[in-house]
């Protein structure tokens, strides 16, 4: 190829653009346009390797399979953290949500630019596929018995002073900013807390004194649980705590991923202490509302007692002492629990009908399947992908559930680069001929546009991009989005290889 050949002349005997123009007859414009996307391609491959994009790609998978939507600041440390192990000086691939680099890699990632988006336009997805999608996850990693034991799971939510309505304001004004995380088990036991000064730096000592010694003390001037914060407290206390009660592991930990922001760091520390780290959906009811009503309660009654009794304003100083009188007289157990049974999170009630999704069992199907720039890893058989397209009816998520706890002693060693072999006409009977027809129509849109707006469906764009796999390894033309289904099937005969 001129192109190719010109561009290879540049690069290696430093040939100008305008000789090499005239040497292998191939515009200016054209060679320049090339060169820049050859020379920017490498300078992405200096700032961030491919091998070090693909183990961000299958972190941000795994995060988004446990509940959590992704946000630039998720991205932009996680690819800081991965440079920084590398022990290498190099710049930081992107800077800004609007920088090229950033928005192509969303691109490349289907999947994960509509999570963004969903995120964006803060959308969500639906209570009961989100009990459906954890449950999956759980399933898929021999999690799911820890759903039956109510000592293994546990919920962690904020006790942040200024966003509580109903406490007086005297008690806002002392506590301005300061914060307490709190951890409960599905059987009420309370985990000691992590108190958060609004400090900029240090806790005087004097306030240090007053802490109990198994409480975890933390600063931030906003008052947020910063993620190192967190990790001191999850290596610090969670831990000497489910040790010290003989807790099993790995344990359930449920948060609210606008308190705590995911890292790859704190991500790697919930890994090794066996702490499996799953974003609430929203729009689930608060696993802390009658809980927290207690402690809104017992601040309201306490303070005025305490300032009574020692005659003196309640300040910050007072803050460590009177919280354990509290937890201790106010915090009841069984309200505890009460929350985690509304909450269809103790007993587990996932209460999903098949019904209010078009597309559950292709959804199923296609969260077994994880992408990589140039191809596809698949780590289900073929044989249970087509299932779970059969199993489109009312007891069909109940028979994929045993399948899947059937299957659950199978060798976690096993190699996952399986090859498998399926036809693209059974891929596409499976599918059926209304997402076939859809997809066909993508295709065409594509090569009008450099880059169409991706289905809203996480579950769509996921087959799609199968689609397109079996189409590019296809011996039969492209067909045009009014082709029928049954003429493309007849075309394709010969099972296509998916590595």
């Amino acid at each position: 190829d001129d192109v190719q050949n010109a561009i290879r002349d540049i690069l290696q005997n430093k040939t100008s653009i305008r000789k090499a123009s005239c040497n292998y007859n191939v515009p200016r414009t054209t060679l320049s346009t090339h060169l820049s996307k050859v020379l920017d391609q490498k300078l992405d491959e200096h700032k961030f390797r491919t091998d070090e994009e693909e183990f961000l790609i299958n972190w941000l998978f795994e995060c988004v399979k446990r509940g959590f939507l992704i946000r630039f600041d998720n991205i932009y440390e996680a690819v800081a953290s991965i440079i920084k192990e590398s022990g290498e000086e190099r710049e930081h691939p992107f800077e800004s949500e609007n920088d090229f680099t950033y928005r192509r890699l969303l691109r490349r990632y289907r999947w994960l630019s509509n999570n963004v988006k969903q995120n964006l336009v803060k959308t969500n997805k639906g209570l009961c596929l989100w009990y459906r999608d954890i449950e999956i996850y759980l399933l898929e990693n021999n999690y799911y018995e820890i759903l039956n034991c109510p000592n293994r799971i546990f919920v962690c939510d904020e006790f942040f002073f200024q966003k509580q309505p109903n406490i007086t304001s005297n008690i806002k004004s002392a506590l301005t900013n300061t914060n307490v995380c709190y951890l409960f088990s599905a059987i009420g036991e309370i985990v000691p807390p992590l108190l958060i000064y609004s400090f900029e730096n240090e806790i005087p000592k004097q306030i240090q004194k007053s802490v109990p010694k198994d409480y975890g003390t933390a600063c931030d001037p906003n008052g947020a649980i910063e993620s190192k914060s967190f990790i001191y407290y999850l290596n610090r206390v969670f831990q000497s705590f489910l040790l010290k009660n003989g807790i099993e592991f790995p344990v359930i930990l449920f948060v609210n991923d606008t308190q705590i922001k995911l890292t790859l760091e704190l991500s790697n520390t919930c890994k090794n202490l066996g702490i499996i780290l799953i974003a609430l959906n929203p729009q689930i009811n608060r696993l802390t509302s009658y809980v927290f009503e207690d402690l809104v309660t017992g601040w309201n009654v306490e303070v005025p007692k305490w300032e009574q009794v020692n005659n003196q304003p309640f300040t910050v100083v007072e803050f460590a002492g009177l919280t354990q009188i509290i937890n201790q007289k106010y915090i009841d157990i069984n309200k505890i629990m009460c929350n985690f049974q509304e909450s269809s999170i103790f007993p587990w009630i996932s209460n999903y009908n098949e019904e209010d999704d078009e597309f559950v069992a292709v959804k199923t199907a296609a969260d077994n399947f994880t992408e990589s720039k140039d191809g596809f890893a698949v780590d289900v058989d073929v044989s249970d992908f087509l299932e779970d397209f059969e199993s489109h009816s009312q007891d069909g998520y109940q028979q994929q559930r045993a399948t899947k706890a059937n299957h659950s002693d199978i060798n976690d060693d096993e190699d996952d680069d399986i090859e498998i072999t399926v036809k693209f006409g059974d891929f596409k009977n499976a599918i059926g001929t209304k997402l076939t027809s859809k997809f066909n129509s993508q295709l065409a849109q594509e090569e009008e546009v450099e880059t169409p707006e991706p289905f809203s469906s996480h579950a769509e764009n996921v087959l799609f991009d199968i689609f397109k796999l079996f189409n590019s390894h296809s011996s039969v033309p492209q067909h045009s989005a009014a082709a029928t289904t049954s003429q493309a099937t007849s075309k394709q005969s010969t099972p296509q290889k998916i590595n």
